[in-house]
């Protein structure tokens, strides 16, 4: 059908650093309903806020990057874990 695809492929370990896997793994899904939104700044004064502990976090720079290059417009994710391992 000429459209690229992943299946069977695999990514560098450098594509899911610690910090990555830490954002996917604070919430069950996350979602980016439009790639081209530059969306919002956060700010904070206290230092004990985690700002992934929200949905409204933008998706990491690598992954988003990544995701227009394959012209993806947006995106829904949901962590998968078997046997407590982060798949």
């Amino acid at each position: 059908n000429g459209r690229s695809s992943f299946k069977g492929k695999e990514f560098s370990k450098d594509f899911m650093p610690e910090e990555v896997l830490s954002y996917y793994r604070s919430y069950s899904y996350r979602n980016a309903p439009n790639m081209d939104d530059q969306g919002q700044e956060f700010y904070y004064k206290d230092e004990a806020i985690d700002p992934l502990s929200s949905l409204l976090s933008p998706l990491p720079e690598l992954h988003q990057l990544f995701l227009k290059e394959i012209n993806v417009q947006s995106a829904l994710f949901f962590r998968i874990c078997i046997d407590d391992d982060f798949w």
